[in-house]
């Protein structure tokens, strides 16, 4: 979900780990989610830089928070 801010530069893109997890369907994979989500690759594949995490280290209700790179 992108959210806005006052402008377009300060536009974000939220991601929880956990809707990965149900939606992908993995078992027992929120740790390795999160570490894709916090890795270099995922983010110049997708053209984003993490900005923010929020919650715990690595649990299903962890959220990212990306801008566009």
């Amino acid at each position: 979900m992108w959210r806005h801010g006052a402008n377009r530069a300060k536009e974000t893109l939220a991601i929880r780990a956990g809707d990965i997890v149900r939606e992908m369907a993995l078992s027992q994979a929120t740790p390795n989610v999160c570490s894709a989500l916090e890795g270099r690759k995922f983010q110049a594949q997708a053209n984003l830089v993490l900005v923010g995490r929020e919650g715990p280290r690595r649990s299903t209700t962890t959220t990212y928070y990306y801008r566009q790179g």
